[in-house]
């Protein structure tokens, strides 16, 4: 016989078409599990019913008097909350009869693979069946389980039968990686993939990106002629950095644009992350252009200035080029020394 579940309605000071897709999406869930029975009380929040019933906290005790008052088996509520930019969501799915949570956990939903790992968790849960979710710090990567393809990370598969299971993970320049793993019946399984292309390290996080020096070059004094090799090459770079920064606002507008447009809540928040993405590069480029630019602007004027000298003789300047890398990227850095 199907247990009669009572579904609250998500709290929380998130906005109101969040709230809702978090309440259609558990409605989903507990319809897809033919043991329980849903009991519709989404026009009550926890927070009211701990007003109406008296209670300070969300205790076992509360929600078994609730249980009663509802004339239910199973308690499920969300509450979603602003934090700093991002949404916490926490998920309480309570058994009553086993005085037991099935589920009592805070998701810290701030990209689109938070979210994609919300609903894997939510679904194996509520469903009661096996979920399987495949995730990866590279993100182009393909997988496939027992020889079905499934394409890139973050992968989620819900139903797989209980035993042994193959995976197996590809990037272009990568070489397969090839695992066996279990299933178990009605658990959630996590498969995380540690691969990058050739050349690149594994995207582990690391507290400080490594500089790997690349060359010394040294900028010899060309007799009487101005040394403005360098001051030209870091004004050009500067011009560079300051065209890319144009380059990255286009694209920023772009994405506000189909954001704005956009009626898929998962879609829209990833036009969302793209266009963060987009500004911070933008604020990068454009500062780190202006200064480079005016930086080499002063370097050539002050060349000029000690060439105009007859007296002054300047001994070779020297740069040292460093090339740095690391799981953000990647990049050229310059210091000079001049006398």
């Amino acid at each position: 016989m199907a247990q009669p579940t009572a579904l609250l309605g998500t709290g929380g000071d998130a906005p109101q078409p969040f709230r809702q897709r978090i309440d259609e999406m558990l409605v989903d869930l507990v319809q897809a599990n033919d043991a329980l029975q849903l009991l519709d009380q989404r026009d009550l929040t926890v927070h009211q019913a701990l007003g109406l019933l008296g209670y300070a906290i969300e205790s076992p005790e509360f929600l078994e008097e609730l249980s009663i008052s509802l004339q239910a088996q199973r308690i499920l509520y969300a509450k979603a909350r602003n934090v700093d930019g991002y949404i916490e969501l926490t998920v309480t799915f309570y058994d009553v009869e086993e005085a037991t949570y099935v589920l009592d956990e805070l998701f810290h939903l701030n990209t689109h693979r938070d979210f994609v790992h919300m609903e894997a968790v939510l679904t194996s849960a509520v469903t009661g069946r096996a979920v399987l979710e495949v995730t990866s710090d590279y993100p182009e990567v393909e997988v496939s389980v027992d020889d079905g393809d499934f394409g890139m990370v973050p992968v989620v598969l819900v139903g797989l039968p209980p035993g042994q299971h193959t995976l197996t993970a590809t990037c272009q320049h990568c070489e397969t990686l090839t695992r066996s793993f279990p299933i178990n019946e009605g658990r959630y399984h996590h498969q995380d993939i540690p691969m990058a292309p050739e050349g690149m390290e594994s995207m582990e996080p690391t507290e400080a990106a490594p500089v790997f020096p690349v060359e010394e070059a040294v900028l010899l004094d060309q007799g009487d002629q101005p040394d403005l090799l360098l001051p030209v090459t870091i004004t050009g770079v500067g011009v560079a950095l300051l065209g890319t920064a144009v380059v990255f606002a286009v694209l920023t507008h772009s994405r506000q644009q189909e954001l704005n447009s956009e009626i898929s809540y998962s879609r829209a928040h990833e036009l969302a992350d793209e266009g963060e993405r987009y500004a911070l590069l933008t604020n990068i480029f454009l500062v780190s252009g202006v200064l480079v630019t005016v930086g080499g602007s002063v370097l050539f004027f002050v060349g000029n200035g000690r060439q105009e000298d007859p007296d002054h003789r300047s001994p070779p300047s020297t740069g040292q080029l460093s090339g740095w890398f690391s799981p953000e990227g990647a990049g050229l850095g310059i210091n000079w020394t001049f006398y």
